[in-house]
């Protein structure tokens, strides 16, 4: 009894775990970002690269995601027929 106790315990325990890693990779874009902006903060940690410099780093790098958002959503729309692409941008706003 006590074995079946703990294989369901593990069982459960492994499928919660699948779950999260799943959600957790849905955004894959976003952890990517993540991951370069963390890296771009300590590179201005570790050259103690002054504040307002760092603000601007950060701004450029927003910038250039939403940037690539936009040439993602071109890509995307490029991929349905031109009678299912929204002609205007105020429309369906995404963002």
């Amino acid at each position: 009894m006590m074995f079946a106790m703990f294989l369901g315990a593990g069982m459960f325990s492994f499928v919660v775990g699948t779950c999260c890693s799943l959600i957790e990779n849905l955004d894959r874009a976003s952890i990517e970002f993540q991951q370069e902006f963390d890296t771009m903060n300590d590179y201005c940690e570790i050259c103690n690269i002054p504040p307002a410099m760092r603000r601007r780093v950060r701004a450029y790098m927003n910038s250039g995601r939403e940037i690539a958002n936009r040439k993602n959503e071109q890509h995307i729309l490029s991929l349905v027929s031109p009678a299912l692409q929204v002609t205007s941008p105020s429309q369906y706003p995404c963002a």
